[in-house]
């Protein structure tokens, strides 16, 4: 089965398409089915639209999207340390396997757009094949999707900063139980988000959420 989202103009059609419930996709498909999202998306909605769409590794096998060319290397190529290496290039990496399909020249349009493009294609994970699922025995499951990206946010407003900087005193707790989280996830406590891989963010995530529970 294929669900396509129309290149659409407004924002508000976009968002109000990935905000409808999921079980109206499900009901579509047969018992053992999943869907694919084929999309040429508003570049301008590129990061809201795939961030509801990444998570759905329940219900979805593949999300394959035209981007703008410098956007599409981000999600698909960026790796840690690189200049490009982004909060998006986490979580395309921590939902999905993100692959760069091909080139699209502007001057394959008429009119010719001012920017390049390209294909971009995400193999969803199963949810319980994300860091912190069961398979991790010595990492709490993440419960959350919002836990992750709300980490991922918060560290990237200084990817060069260490991150245990970043993060203690607020949302996440004080010096204690970010440090203890960050050894708990494996991690250098003097690490910077820029060198943290999707795995390692995604075990701190599970690691924060854990400690903010058992404190409350």
């Amino acid at each position: 089965e294929s669900v396509s989202t129309p290149d659409v103009a407004e924002r508000g059609d976009a968002m109000e398409r990935t905000r409808r419930p999921t079980y109206q996709l499900t009901r579509t498909l047969p018992p053992t089915g999943r869907a694919k999202v084929v999309a040429n998306l508003p570049y301008n909605l590129t990061k809201d639209v795939l961030m509801r769409l990444l998570p759905l590794g329940g219900i979805l096998t593949d999300v394959v999207v035209m981007l703008q060319d410098e956007a599409a290397r981000r999600w698909s190529e960026a790796s840690p340390g690189d200049a490009d290496y982004r909060g998006v290039s986490v979580l395309a990496r921590f939902y999905a396997d993100p692959s760069y399909a091909f080139f699209i020249p502007r001057n394959a349009f008429y009119p010719a757009p001012h920017v390049d493009s390209a294909c971009v294609r995400f193999a969803l994970r199963d949810p319980d094949a994300w860091v912190g699922g069961d398979n991790d025995e010595d990492v709490p499951r993440l419960k959350r999707v919002r836990a992750l990206s709300k980490l991922v946010n918060a560290g990237f407003t200084s990817r060069r900063k260490m991150l245990r900087n970043t993060l203690q005193g607020g949302a996440f707790g004080g010096a204690p139980e970010v440090l203890a989280a960050l050894e708990q996830a494996g991690l250098d406590v003097d690490a910077r988000p820029q060198d943290i891989d999707a795995a390692g963010f995604g075990r701190l995530a599970a690691a924060l959420e854990s400690k903010q529970k058992q404190a409350s």
